[in-house]
């Protein structure tokens, strides 16, 4: 289900040594998100911040975006702030600053959703024309690795196409400012769901007792292609993949 391996794909061919059978697909990308335009500021008392007090919900909805930025032109963000303080939890999204975040401190507990397509069906080809095969999720932040806390957030991931839809979940571990890790969901993995014809996603992060304290953003949401094998790639040819 989770393809959790950029990193470790490029660390093991620098133990190796050898040259890897892979190189990249005819990727198209389709940008679901690269969270260059708009700006989101939810869940602080802070002036130009729409506030949630704990107990309450928030929610911020943007549109008339570059669909080449965000898929359909726009974005929609909920926070549900069950506990915490006036100003944490909260989301993040710096103007032009190519992120969302989310923080946290301990004792905090929320869920927060974020959606595309609530204006309307996106309609959106993900596969583009077939060429892609997967949904990518690249986060930086630090998760909570302190003594006795749980590390990771869940997070579900749903896609829905006319009638259907189908969740896939699980929990995000491991991503640091100095190690950015991607995480890679097939389109295989979404049994009944036509990727060529999407009408929404959602991502929902929960944060409860098990992970408490917990602070990362994402920096990108993307339709792709993997890497597949088809012939010798140099170690240099995988920094410039991954550059």
């Amino acid at each position: 289900m989770r393809r959790f391996l950029i990193a470790g794909l490029v660390l093991a061919a620098i133990l190796s040594g050898l040259a890897l059978p892979f190189t990249t697909a005819a990727a198209q990308n389709v940008v679901i998100d690269d969270f260059t335009l708009g700006s989101v500021q939810l869940g602080r008392t802070n002036t130009g911040w729409t506030p949630v007090p704990p107990g309450t919900s928030g929610s911020t909805s943007e549109s008339g975006l570059d669909p080449n930025h965000t898929i359909g032109g726009q974005r929609d963000v909920t926070l549900n702030k069950l506990t915490g303080s006036d100003i944490s939890p909260n989301n993040n999204m710096p103007l032009n600053g190519g992120l969302i975040s989310y923080n946290s401190t301990f004792g905090d507990t929320s869920t927060w959703t974020l959606s595309y397509g609530l204006g309307g069906d996106l309609n959106a080809d993900l596969t583009a024309g077939g060429n892609n095969d997967r949904v990518r999720l690249d986060m930086a932040g630090q998760i909570a690795t302190s003594p006795g806390v749980a590390p990771g957030t869940p997070m579900t991931l749903t896609i829905f196409s006319g009638s259907s839809s189908f969740s896939i979940s699980e929990n995000l571990v491991g991503a640091s400012d100095q190690s950015p890790v991607s995480y890679e969901y097939l389109f295989t993995d979404f049994p009944g769901i036509d990727f060529t014809d999407v009408d929404r996603i959602v991502l929902e992060f929960v944060q409860d007792s098990g992970n408490a304290a917990v602070d990362y953003a994402i920096t990108g949401i993307t339709a792709t292609a993997g890497l597949v094998p088809t012939e010798q790639a140099s170690m240099g040819q995988l920094k410039s993949i991954f550059r």
